[in-house]
């Protein structure tokens, strides 16, 4: 795996970001785990894979559904202003 981030780990990374602020702040204030279905197309399992072994989203339980979700972490936000920057 290349250090750079393709262009799916990216959609996926600012998708990710925008669900997990929407839900915090708006349904409840507590971190939640979005699921994946939430990312849209184009952000499969492979991707999901990559992001979590660079350390870029962590992996946990869905607040309101009984299935695994996952979470920006502060390195994926920082991947994330990085890539506006190029």
């Amino acid at each position: 795996m290349s250090d750079r981030l393709t262009n799916n780990m990216l959609k996926g990374l600012r998708r990710l970001e925008e669900e997990m602020d929407y839900d915090d702040h708006h349904k409840g204030g507590t971190a939640n785990f979005i699921l994946k279905n939430k990312l849209g197309p184009g952000v499969g399992d492979k991707t999901i894979s990559d992001l979590l072994v660079l350390g870029l989203i962590e992996r946990g339980p869905s607040r309101w559904y009984d299935e695994i979700g996952y979470r920006i972490t502060e390195a994926g936000r920082q991947a994330v202003v990085a890539s506006y920057r190029r």
